[in-house]
């Protein structure tokens, strides 16, 4: 899955593939995943997969030697396959990335920034004490979800005070929020954006807006038209927001550019529901 350079573009599938990352001499080919005469080489950025037939099977990554493993259907003989797709295995003796991820639950006051704005710096507080790497706040959880007619009032640009103090806050734990953004050209976006060391790293733009039940996004705010991977401290990550992640090809897009991680705030209004 990547940058296919067989004819017809059919899809090669690796329902799981784990390939030990480190650098390969030149031409060297690790044992396939598709029995024998199967090989993968590593080229650059990318795997070379060679199958001389149709392979559908599971190496044993058990057996000594084996230094790639997968479960793959291939329809073609040659492809190539973008490293970041792969997920690697640490050698013996090498440190993995772990990240203590905490989730800021709370029911935020319709309209009102100021308030909003200290339930933040409480959790914020609150997942420094307990040792959180990182914090992720729910969808429009600065602003309230149902805003309706007030969206323009509550809408954020880069340059407003309250971005400047989630900025200050971001030094102590890097955090995803969930606003109301204003764009230079005056539209309104349901945004999150992920805070980091006193500054903005990333902003993305809400893609599927839902617009039907209970729902009416669409009605209030401009559709984003992009999905990205950013860096991070952590490594590359992507942000969606909800209904986002009810489409494949946020997903597709997220990995083809590097992300390591998906980080999705999201908002669920409950009809009939009171505190």
């Amino acid at each position: 899955i990547g940058e296919f350079q067989h004819p017809d573009k059919r899809l090669i599938v690796f329902e799981h593939v784990q390939v030990l990352d480190g650098d390969f001499a030149a031409g060297e080919g690790l044992p396939g995943p598709g029995g024998v005469g199967s090989k993968i080489f590593p080229k650059n950025n990318y795997l070379f997969v060679h199958c001389p037939r149709r392979c559908e099977g599971a190496a044993d990554p058990g057996v000594k030697n084996k230094r790639a493993a997968a479960k793959l259907q291939v329809s073609q003989p040659l492809c190539y396959f973008h490293k970041n797709l792969f997920t690697p295995i640490r050698k013996n003796g090498a440190k993995s990335v772990s990240i203590r991820v905490a989730i800021a639950q709370f029911n935020p006051k319709l309209g009102d920034l100021p308030a909003n704005l200290g339930l933040y710096e409480e959790r914020i507080r609150q997942g420094v004490k307990e040792r959180a790497d990182l914090l992720l706040f729910p969808e429009l959880s600065l602003t309230g979800y149902f805003l309706r007619d007030t969206v323009p009032s509550v809408a954020l640009t880069t340059k407003s005070a309250e971005m400047k103090s989630l900025k200050l806050l971001s030094r102590d734990l890097p955090f995803v929020a969930g606003l109301v953004e204003e764009s230079p050209d005056h539209r309104f976006f349901n945004s999150a954006v992920y805070f980091e060391e006193g500054e903005i790293r990333h902003v993305h733009r809400k893609v599927y807006l839902p617009t039907y039940g209970m729902f009416d996004e669409q009605r209030y705010f401009a559709r984003g038209d992009r999905v990205r991977a950013f860096d991070s401290k952590f490594g590359r990550l992507t942000l969606l927001i909800c209904e986002d992640l009810w489409h494949p090809s946020t997903i597709y897009l997220a990995a083809l550019d590097g992300a390591l991680a998906v980080l999705c705030p999201s908002r669920s209004p409950l009809r009939r529901i009171v505190d």
